[in-house]
């Protein structure tokens, strides 16, 4: 498994990030790690709702760019319809795949 370039996050080094996935996440039980995407597919408090950032059964809290991501959260960034829309074609044209319908 190849490491990420140093520097692409910022405040861990390749050897970091590198023992991080090969020891992978904390994790608690395999139900509760299932339980959000379970929560995700049958809420109906997400009926009609999308583009949502989910963690521990919730919808994830934005976090201060200042702040540490620690606690969970999520940046405004991650979730900001320009820059997913923006993604989303720079995506299409680099594979060179056909949109999905909708």
């Amino acid at each position: 498994m190849a490491s990420p370039p140093a520097g692409s996050m910022p405040g861990h080094s390749s050897a970091d990030v590198h023992e991080h996935v090969l020891r992978g996440a904390p994790s608690t039980s395999t139900p509760s790690d299932a339980a959000t995407g379970l929560w995700a597919a049958t809420s109906p408090l997400l009926a009609g709702r999308g583009r949502l950032y989910l963690e521990d059964c919730e919808v994830a809290r934005v976090s201060g760019p200042d702040k540490p991501m620690d606690n969970g959260g999520v940046r405004a960034y991650a979730i900001a319809p320009d820059a997913a829309e923006h993604l989303w074609e720079w995506s299409l044209a680099a594979t060179g795949t056909a949109p999905i319908p909708r």
